[in-house]
């Protein structure tokens, strides 16, 4: 008995005896073969479309390891190139606390110059105002000797055989200067030391300051000729001489214009 349990008869199982008795058992044997044979081709339908599936999914996959592959790439060049940005504002930074150190020492080099350019001008300033200073100390001196030797000149004509004498010409003027203060006589220690100037004797020798400063004379009256010598200039080193304790003011007087016969 093939069917005795009432499932499908198992495949391989010859014909029995019993095959003429029933006459349906080889129909079932082919409806058998033919549901076997449409279920294979079910299975096998599903398993190529499962390999089609795979193979789709295997793209997917291979895209999807190429995007992730790109990503990793993009992701490799941002941190270089992040790198790069923050070595360059390092270095940007130390540039500017570069430039900001090298323009403080600047501020302070152009402070210190100023400084010292001030520091100049005051003591040029200074050198000035002390030059003006003794330049005024230097004729107040003057005008104190000039007055001294003033004070100490006798009157004209007090004296006998000396006659004060003027210079006239084309040069002089009746104004006086400030620092005219007459006839200076030379004193008898210093007669006979270079204002002796020739013409044989009588009366000794007087200093007269012409008007303006300009000239200073010796004159000799002399009894027979009365001739008088002057000497422009010549006078400045014995007045300095005489002078030299004071301020030596003899070197600052100026010269005479010219020699008068």
């Amino acid at each position: 008995m093939l069917n005795s349990g009432g499932g499908p008869p198992r495949l391989g199982a010859g014909p029995g005896p019993s095959l003429g008795i029933g006459g349906s058992s080889g129909g079932n044997y082919l409806q058998l073969l033919d549901n076997y044979g449409r279920l294979i081709a079910g299975q096998e339908g599903q398993l190529a479309a499962l390999r089609e599936q795979r193979a789709a999914l295997g793209g997917e996959v291979q895209a999807a390891r190429q995007q992730r592959d790109a990503a990793a790439e993009l992701a490799s060049t941002a941190r270089a190139r992040t790198a790069a940005l923050e070595a360059e504002r390092r270095t940007k930074e130390s540039d500017l606390h570069a430039i900001k150190a090298r323009n403080d020492a600047l501020r302070c080099d152009v402070e210190s110059r100023r400084a010292q350019l001030e520091q100049l001008k005051r003591q040029q300033g200074d050198s000035k105002e002390g030059f003006v200073d003794r330049c005024m100390q230097l004729e107040q001196e003057v005008r104190a000797v000039l007055a001294e030797h003033a004070a100490a000149t006798p009157a004209p004509g007090t004296r006998s055989g000396t006659t004060p004498t003027t210079a006239t010409g084309p040069g002089t003027s009746d104004s006086r200067n400030p620092l005219d203060q007459g006839p200076v006589t030379v004193p008898a220690a210093l007669s006979g030391a270079g204002f002796g100037c020739g013409g044989g004797g009588g009366g000794a020798p007087s200093l007269v300051l012409e008007p303006g400063l300009t000239t200073m004379m010796v004159v000799e009256a002399s009894e027979q000729g009365g001739s008088a010598h002057k000497h422009a200039g010549g006078g400045g080193e014995g007045l300095s001489q005489e002078g030299a304790g004071e301020g030596g003011f003899g070197s600052q007087l100026p010269y005479g214009q010219g020699h008068t016969q």
